[in-house]
């Protein structure tokens, strides 16, 4: 806060103080060739619980930087361009996401990274019922959204 006045220093401490916190980060929805969605089981969160991969922002870092990184040390592949679904808010968390969708042809393979137990591709319509209520969440943000057809089974779990 170099530069700044006593009062407006005092203004920015006030204001950061008044204010809600919250985290943000980037989750994607990943698709194959034969519209199956990856599940993740991560090693240190909701063990046993399936999820979607994604992560935390670093400082500076974009969402799609943030979602193309996470995919990178989640799963090993460097996918090609991702497109934007929506914005949305967990709100018992206070976590704040941007979500993401790209499809992977066959010749790349997800594999787990150091974050990550398990790595499994899922049918839409047989998705694990152990799947987290923010995966789920998600998925039905994408199709509201986007009005994807794939997604349809999602809104009425």
């Amino acid at each position: 806060m170099s530069g700044l006045s006593p009062a407006q220093r005092l203004r920015r401490i006030v204001m950061w103080t008044a204010n809600r916190k919250f985290t943000t980060g980037s989750m994607a929805i990943v698709f194959n060739d034969a519209d199956e969605v990856l599940c993740v089981r991560e090693r240190f969160r909701d063990r046993g619980a399936w999820g979607l991969p994604g992560g935390y922002l670093k400082h500076r870092e974009t969402h799609e930087s943030n979602m193309r990184r996470e995919l990178l040390e989640e799963l090993k592949i460097d996918v090609p361009p991702v497109t934007f679904v929506a914005y949305y808010v967990q709100e018992m968390v206070d976590h704040f996401d941007a979500l993401y969708t790209v499809t992977l042809d066959r010749s790349m393979t997800p594999r787990a990274g150091i974050e990550i137990r398990e790595v499994r591709w899922f049918a839409v319509d047989r998705l694990p019922p152990n799947l987290t209520a923010n995966a789920r969440r998600a998925l039905q943000v994408m199709h509201a959204t986007m009005g994807d057809s794939r997604l349809a089974t999602i809104s009425n779990a």
